[in-house]
């Protein structure tokens, strides 16, 4: 078929579906969506860039005192 585009297919790890998931139906903090899907924090960091740098997800970084 001349002139038909296909999107491109977006891959996403399971975890990654799930972040999405909850942030969409208002988890939003990475502690409590940590705590949903049973992990720490610091396990979630990579997912989240990676979402990040697809223009899926924003970030914003509070500082904690």
């Amino acid at each position: 078929m001349a002139g038909v585009h296909e999107a491109p297919i977006l891959v996403l790890s399971e975890r990654q579906k799930r972040i999405l998931d909850l942030s969409i139906s208002g988890l939003r903090e990475l502690d409590a969506i940590a705590k949903e899907l049973g992990c720490r924090r610091e396990d979630l960091m990579r997912d989240v860039e990676e979402l990040r740098s697809r223009g899926l997800l924003n970030v914003e970084r509070r500082p904690v005192e």
